[in-house]
């Protein structure tokens, strides 16, 4: 079954709002002691400062990475199942990146111009998963 435009959006939408929720419910590093923070920056692959930095950057911070993900064609539910640690490390780096603006806008106007591919600090790994998308049709 194939998604139509809309339900492309919504999709990648659905499944920010769930992660960020679960995300904005865990306690602030201040909150729970030096321990306690770098246990559960450990467990999502951070630092502690960036722990607090994404934490800080609100809901929408990983937003375009969701978006670009979409419009690559690239499942975020197998990269989910499959690769957890991959899509975390794509919402901190898309979480902390300067050029969200220009991301979002760029997204909008014509997801498929390359210049993303320019300043975007999660290409390497968009790359790397599609490369593994394709070597996967092939077989």
């Amino acid at each position: 079954m194939s998604l139509t435009p809309v339900e492309t959006v919504r999709s990648p939408l659905k499944r920010f709002v769930q992660w960020w929720r679960g995300f904005a419910a865990m306690p602030l590093a201040s909150e729970v002691g030096g321990v306690e923070a770098n246990k559960i920056a450990s467990e999502i692959g951070v630092s502690v400062p960036e722990l607090e930095a994404v934490r800080h950057k609100g809901a929408a911070a990983a937003y375009p990475m969701y978006r670009r993900l979409a419009s690559l064609g690239l499942d975020e539910e197998r990269i989910a199942r499959d690769e957890p640690g991959v899509l975390n490390d794509l919402q901190r780096v898309c979480s902390l990146c300067a050029d969200k603006k220009q991301c979002l806008h760029e997204l909008k106007a014509d997801p498929n111009d390359p210049h993303w591919q320019d300043y975007c600090p999660n290409m390497p790994t968009f790359e790397a998963l599609e490369a593994e998308k394709q070597g996967k049709s092939k077989d």
